[in-house]
């Protein structure tokens, strides 16, 4: 039962990454099921933006509304390539 929660869980985060880039309108985004072939993390979720601008405000708009779901957000770089660590999911952001 409690593995159910946890890929529930994994996938409510999941789309809550996926509409918050997608309302910035992130460029071919890409979410790759990664959990049965690492313990690191159960997605990666790749897209880029049009440029460094774009880039930071998918950026805000992923921490803001992950951070309204109770995660915890690490983000490591700026500007052009940004990655984020949500612990079941890794996205990384190109620009």
């Amino acid at each position: 039962k409690r593995k159910h929660m946890i890929e529930n869980r994994s996938k409510q985060l999941l789309d809550v990454v996926l509409k918050a880039a997608d309302d910035k309108l992130a460029q071919e985004i890409v979410a790759l099921e990664v959990g049965h072939l690492t313990p690191v993390a159960d997605y990666f979720v790749i897209t880029h933006g049009k440029n460094e601008k774009q880039v930071q405000a998918i950026v805000d708009a992923i921490e803001e509304e992950v951070h309204k779901e109770g995660f915890e957000v690490k983000s490591d770089g700026a500007g052009s390539s940004v990655a984020i660590s949500l612990k079941i999911i890794f996205l990384f952001i190109f620009g």
